[in-house]
């Protein structure tokens, strides 16, 4: 039996928060920008 494309297949975890922390420069305590996503079910809500 062939698995259904990656498209249709459950995501592991439904519900979940993505973080994306950028700085200026390569240090790290040069902060510029950070982001925080929801997603639900592979839908950004918030």
């Amino acid at each position: 039996m062939t698995e259904p494309p990656l498209e249709l297949r459950p995501v592991p975890h439904h519900v979940f928060v993505a973080i994306d922390f950028e700085t200026a420069n390569y240090s790290a305590d040069s902060a510029s920008a950070l982001v925080l996503v929801r997603v639900e079910y592979g839908i950004v809500t918030d």
